[in-house]
């Protein structure tokens, strides 16, 4: 199974606050690198008002090169603050998600030729037709150290394609009440980098 580098570039809204550091009401744009080409991200958040904790997200990617990929989901997720606090750090809270994701991938490969000792070179290309649809879902962990600064962690189970339990870390940094810059790392059958940008509402 190819695993896949991830590289999106990303601006978010911003960790102005205690307080903001919350907000679910946001819009991403990156740019993705991965085993299978480079290509472009988009994913959004939105708050429920009528019922608080929820949130309902949502992401499309794609990528091109010798392979083409695509992965589309869309979910909800829960908020829960958890108040802690500590000479370290401002505070603690989760974030749990659940999505129904589709991944497809697509292409020839790479094409490469063998010259037996006898006979007319063989030429072969690797071939991939696949499309699948599954189950992504776990825990966030946002840990806000200061009012700028937010590290993150995340542990998930994917279903699609191969059954895999993804770990990410990584950070957000605040510039703007509304603009933060997003740095992750996951690994799992699908490992990415990121560098993305997000637009916070609120």
């Amino acid at each position: 199974m190819k695993k896949i580098l991830t590289f999106s570039l990303c601006m978010a809204s911003g960790l102005a606050s205690a307080e903001s550091y919350q907000s679910h009401d946001y819009i991403d744009l990156g740019f993705m690198n991965n085993d299978f080409g480079s290509g472009f991200t988009v994913a959004g958040s939105f708050d429920v008002k009528q019922i608080e904790p929820l949130v309902v997200i949502g992401s499309y990617s794609q990528t091109s090169d010798d392979y083409d990929f695509s992965r589309v989901s869309v979910g909800a997720g829960w908020k829960l603050p958890l108040n802690v606090q500590h000479d370290l750090f401002q505070r603690i809270d989760l974030f749990f998600h659940g999505e129904i994701e589709n991944i497809q991938v697509s292409g020839t490969g790479n094409y490469y030729c063998v010259t037996p000792e006898f006979g007319a070179p063989m030429c072969v290309s690797s071939s991939l037709d696949e499309s699948d649809t599954g189950l992504y879902g776990g825990a966030l962990a946002r840990w806000q150290l200061t009012d700028k600064l937010e590290l993150l962690g995340d542990v998930s189970i994917r279903t699609t394609r191969d059954f895999n339990i993804p770990v990410m870390i990584g950070a957000n940094y605040s510039f703007t009440k509304n603009w933060v810059l997003n740095a992750e790392y996951e690994f799992g059958n699908y490992d990415h980098i990121s560098i993305s940008a997000r637009y916070q509402f609120n």
